[in-house]
């Protein structure tokens, strides 16, 4: 993974940034949510065991997030 790709969680979720990587594999991520409750932006580290490769293949899993490039 590269600082700038597109990820999502294996899980699910938001479409996110990597917007740094760390030792032992923590990448931080940013994303953002518009749903008139809660505005992004959102950090987040995750193990990157636990994020897929975004590609134009994958859709997201709920209508709430907003992809912001």
């Amino acid at each position: 993974m590269n600082i700038g790709d597109i990820v999502t969680l294996k899980s699910g979720g938001p479409i996110m940034t990597v917007t740094s990587i760390r030792e032992a594999n923590l990448i931080d991520c940013t994303w953002f949510i518009k749903d008139g409750k809660y505005d992004g932006p959102f950090f987040y580290t995750f193990n990157e065991k636990s994020l897929n490769m975004f590609t134009e293949s994958h859709q997201v899993v709920d209508d709430d997030y907003d992809l912001i490039l």
